[in-house]
């Protein structure tokens, strides 16, 4: 008997298939996707999203999403979990789950993982207001964005702000310290990157995952500038 689970498999690797040929991503954030069970489980994914040196609140962080897809894919959603703790007004810095419009509402049978993908990438790189999962982070962006440019900025250099531990990004403390001309002192790794209920969640990916990341990347000189986001 042909169950749901396989026909969803199916769709997930024609999308990884599709995404294997760069068609899908930008120079200006790189993914790298991976399967943590190998190719015996194509319904968990973990996505590895780089920024680059750009201008943005999140430029240089590394970000890792664990997606999971319904056997009933592509009729409904995946869901998209962000394991790197982030200050973000789309992301639910607490649990880490994410939401935007293609996640909810506006998902429909013909998008896929690659529109997932580039939707991720979106909103790392023009952060919206019109769907929050964390308040305060909305409601900096929306009341002064420049200054909630610089407070995720600090953020990514890790540490523990609102209350909660927030992780170093290597790349990010590298370029404040070149743009500073100081040495900047790392954040001690306290073992604290994540909070306990994502410890274990996801497996720990084997020698025998599969793994995707475009060789050619197109340019996305159509990706609005930071102070043209949408909140305008």
């Amino acid at each position: 008997m042909y169950m749901r689970s396989d026909f969803a498999a199916l769709r997930v690797r024609k999308d990884v298939n599709e995404l294997s040929k760069a068609k899908f991503t930008c120079s200006q954030a790189k993914t790298r996707v991976d399967f943590p069970d190998g190719a015996n489980n194509m319904l968990q994914l973990i996505f590895s999203m780089s920024i680059a040196d750009v201008s943005g609140p999140f430029a240089n962080g590394d970000f890792t999403f664990f997606v999971e897809i319904p056997r009933t894919y592509p009729f409904h959603a995946p869901s998209v979990t962000c394991l790197t703790r982030v200050w973000h007004p789309n992301i639910d810095a607490a649990t880490g789950k994410v939401m935007m419009p293609i996640l909810g509402k506006d998902w429909c049978p013909v998008l896929s993982i690659n529109t997932v993908l580039l939707g991720l990438q979106l909103i790392f790189l023009e952060p919206g207001v019109d769907y929050v999962l964390n308040t305060g982070a909305a409601e900096q962006l929306r009341e002064d964005p420049e200054q909630f440019r610089r407070e995720a900025q600090q953020i990514l250099c890790g540490g523990k702000f609102y209350g909660m531990d927030f992780p170093s990004h290597p790349r990010q403390i590298e370029s404040r310290r070149h743009d500073l001309g100081l040495r900047v002192k790392r954040p001690r790794d306290n073992g604290s990157h994540a909070s306990a209920e994502w410890d274990g969640m996801v497996s720990p990916i084997t020698s025998d995952s599969i793994s995707i990341e475009a060789p050619e990347l197109m340019d996305c000189s159509d990706v609005p500038a930071w102070k043209r986001t949408r909140i305008e």
